[in-house]
């Protein structure tokens, strides 16, 4: 028997808060009667959105009740109702959950439209740290200047990283090749290094990033959605992604909107002959996954690879359950242009893909 929505959600919250990011949520479900009518509209609603949405609607709605709070009362959703921060003494429902219950309520139809309009994206300065070594690798490997293509871009902050430095707690760093030292992401280093951890990173021929469901830096709702999908008790991502909103306004990278498959297209017939093609993406790959559309993702890198190096950098859920599992992460390479060669694990990085940690492979293939 396939579990109900309302159940996922509270497994989701068991998983997710694996490191308190979630307390906030994992305190207050459980105090939310069996009965009440919260129950039953979420099932009412989990039951309109798409399969592939409903991989993922916990954390969409979730994100709508804290855009509400965060726009109303200008505060993360865990300081708005204290109370139900404390552990559960499994007997009484207190006043701050009647409050939160009536929130929502006569918020309700706003909310449900958020789930059904808005997408869970990339909000994350950090991963910028886990992509550097990466994508020096992949540079390296193409032997001459090269167009990038991120996957996914959301508003861009994974664009950001020639203007940035990746520090590691192995004492080294990549400074992007704009970088003025100043933004700084750092990422504690585990195994034996393997990739690049020194130097200056790619300076890209051309640097675009393509995303179906684009934000701006310059809308005031898009930043709000941003900041209402980080997790409630997870101060350091806010301020992350905070300083990664206010590097966006200095710099303004170049997206397209549309779909991968239908965008790629234009950006390389634009390229000159013979020029590598890097492409990259951080949490992505599952959404390629749920959206039916990893074959082509994979027979358009194959045919672009006939006529020029093609080399894929990528972090993503460990393939074959690509939402099911907070564990592993992986960080992989790909030289689409070599017969027959796999993706190389290089190794993994954190559960949520903060970029706070890199993990290397103790052996390379």
């Amino acid at each position: 028997m396939n579990p109900t929505g309302s159940q996922r959600l509270r497994e989701w919250i068991l998983r997710a808060n694996y490191d308190g990011r979630y307390t906030f949520w994992s305190n207050l479900l459980p105090s939310i009667d069996s009965e009440s009518w919260f129950w039953s509209r979420y099932e009412e609603l989990f039951s309109t959105v798409s399969d592939r949405k409903q991989q993922h609607i916990h954390r969409l709605f979730t994100a709508a009740i804290q855009f509400h709070l965060d726009r109303e009362r200008e505060t993360p959703l865990a300081c708005n109702f204290p109370g139900v921060r404390l552990a559960y003494d499994g007997v009484a429902v207190t006043p701050q959950v009647s409050a939160f219950l009536d929130f929502c309520a006569r918020r309700w139809q706003s909310i449900e439209n958020i789930v059904h309009t808005r997408e869970v994206q990339i909000n994350k300065l950090g991963r910028n740290a886990v992509m550097l070594p990466l994508l020096c690798e992949a540079q390296s490997r193409a032997g001459d200047s090269a167009l990038f293509v991120e996957v996914g871009s959301s508003v861009g902050l994974s664009l950001l990283w020639p203007w940035l430095t990746a520090r590691y707690s192995t004492g080294s760093r990549i400074d992007g090749c704009f970088s003025e030292g100043r933004v700084v992401c750092d990422c504690r280093i585990a195994g034996n290094p393997t990739l690049p951890l020194s130097g200056i990173g790619p300076k890209p021929v051309r640097l675009v990033g393509i995303e179906i469901d684009s934000l701006s830096a310059d809308n005031e709702d898009d930043v709000a959605w941003l900041l209402a999908l980080v997790a409630p008790n997870d101060d350091f991502g806010r301020s992350e992604l905070e300083r990664g909103l206010e590097l966006l306004s200095r710099h303004r990278p170049e997206i397209l909107a549309g779909c991968v498959l239908d965008r790629i297209g234009d950006v390389i017939a634009a390229m000159p002959a013979n020029q590598p093609l890097i492409v990259y993406h951080c949490m992505t790959l599952h959404h390629l996954i749920e959206a039916g559309k990893l074959a082509a993702w994979r027979r358009l890198l194959r045919h672009v690879a006939h006529s020029r190096p093609v080399i894929e950098a990528y972090v993503a859920w460990e393939e074959g359950s690509p939402s099911a599992t907070l564990w592993p992460v992986e960080v992989r390479i790909r030289e689409w242009h070599r017969s027959g060669q796999d993706s190389e694990l290089v190794g993994w990085t954190d559960p949520s893909a903060d970029g706070t940690l890199l993990r290397f492979r103790e052996e390379r293939p």
